[in-house]
């Protein structure tokens, strides 16, 4: 069929894309393993006697706490060491470390199928699991 011959009018789109299952499937399969990069996300306290969280840039926690990273104490640390000083010098209040994805080890196909198309040309279905 040439573009001459395409009529899409009647369908109320302006263009339509076709993917395979299997196309959607490896490329998700792809995006998991890989995954994004991690995220870190940091809050503080304008001043000592403040209760409301205000966010923080982690370069700047990092160098306003002499490069203590929030992440690398352990639980149970004592309120005295000094890591936790500098934490507490700088207003820090906490911070959240997250990454999209799969860890290593864990197959897909142990989980679930990624997606199902179902056979309705014109709206398919799309089912994430």
């Amino acid at each position: 069929m040439s573009k001459n011959q395409s009529n899409l009018a009647p369908t109320g789109f302006d263009y339509i894309v076709a993917v395979t299952q299997n196309s959607i499937n490896g490329t998700l399969e792809e995006y998991l393993y890989k995954g994004l990069p991690e995220v870190v996300i940091c809050y503080g306290y304008a001043n000592a006697t403040s209760n409301t969280p205000i966010p923080l840039d982690y370069p700047t926690l990092l160098k306003a706490t002499n490069n203590t990273d929030p992440f690398s104490i352990p639980d149970g640390t004592a309120p005295s060491d000094p890591r936790v000083q500098a934490l507490n010098n700088a207003n820090f209040g906490f911070a959240i470390k997250a990454k999209l994805g799969l860890p290593p080890g864990v197959l897909i196909p142990e989980l679930c199928t990624e997606t199902r198309l179902g056979v309705r040309v014109l709206s398919p279905t799309v089912m994430v699991v």
